[in-house]
C-alpha cells in the first residue's frame, strides 16, 4: 500500500536496510517443541523457499534466529 506522494504500485521501492540475526520470541501454549523451524520470505533469494533456521527452547516459549528480514517473512513450526 502506497501512501505517499507517488501511489503508483508499479513504481521501484527501495528496500530498508536489512534487519540481521534478530531473534523472535514464540510462547509455545503445552511446551509443545517443534522438531524442525523454517524461515521463508520473498525478501532474500535464500529465503524464497523455506529455509532450517536455529531455534532453542526459551522458558515457555522458543527463540528462533531470523538471519535476514527486509520487509515481511514467515516463522513455519514442523511437529
Amino acid at each position: 500500500l502506497r501512501t505517499g506522494e507517488h501511489r503508483r504500485w508499479s513504481d521501484d521501492v527501495v528496500l530498508p536496510e536489512p534487519l540481521r540475526n534478530a531473534v523472535l520470541e514464540v510462547p509455545l501454549p503445552g511446551g509443545l517443541m517443534p522438531r524442525e523451524v523454517l524461515f521463508a520470505s520473498p525478501d532474500h533469494f535464500r529465503f524464497r523457499h523455506p529455509s532450517p533456521v536455529a531455534f532453542e527452547a526459551s522458558g515457555a516459549g522458543l527463540a528462533v534466529s531470523i538471519p535476514e528480514l527486509s520487509v515481511h517473512g514467515t516463522v513455519i513450526l514442523q511437529y
